[in-house]
Parts: structure tokens; C-alpha cells; sequence
């Protein structure tokens, strides 16, 4: 899927696109992916000092700016807390082979 720069996004000043760059978010199928998250409307505020209010206008701005596909799948939340730490759990059968376990 072709990304959609912000940029490129009418509505988006360079400063602003210049505040999320430093976070590596650049298009608004990203803006519109982390609006989505628990507290990323309040994360895009932050990242580009802006009101919430601001920062979601600029959201909506990001969202206008996809293709019906790229909306829909962008638009849904995912659930970022259910995330792989890089290990595996252990499980019961792991407690047996404990050191000093027999």
C-alpha cells in the first residue's frame, strides 16, 4: 500500500509534520493508526504541542486524506497492551527443570 506523506496532507503545516518526523511518523495511514491506540490522540497532541482538540481536527484531516481501504483498515483499533515482550512464558512443565529441582 502506497503511504500518504503528511505533507502532502492539506491542512498539515510543516511544523507539525516536522514534530512527528522526530517520532519516525511521517504518513497519515501512521496518524490515523496510532489515533486509534489508548491515548494516542493525547500521544499525537503531546508529540506536536497542540490541544487534544487540535490534535484530533489534524486526525481528521489525515483520515480525509486515505482511500476508503486505507480508512477502514487504519481505523481499527488494535489493542497495543496485548503486545509480545520477545519471550516466552514459562509454563509448568518448565518448573521441573528449575535448578535443584528434581
Amino acid at each position: 500500500m502506497a503511504q500518504t506523506e503528511l505533507h502532502n496532507v492539506p491542512g498539515w503545516s510543516a511544523e507539525h509534520v516536522a514534530q512527528l518526523a522526530k517520532s519516525w511518523i511521517n504518513s497519515a495511514e501512521q496518524v490515523v493508526a496510532v489515533s486509534v491506540t489508548s491515548g494516542g490522540v493525547a500521544s499525537l497532541a503531546q508529540q506536536m504541542n497542540v490541544s487534544k482538540e487540535e490534535a484530533q481536527r489534524l486526525i481528521n484531516l489525515a483520515r480525509a486524506a486515505l482511500t476508503p481501504e486505507a480508512r477502514a483498515e487504519m481505523g481499527q483499533r488494535f489493542d497495543s497492551d496485548q503486545r509480545g515482550m520477545g519471550a516466552i512464558a514459562p509454563g509448568k512443565e518448565d518448573d521441573d527443570k528449575q535448578p535443584g529441582k528434581k
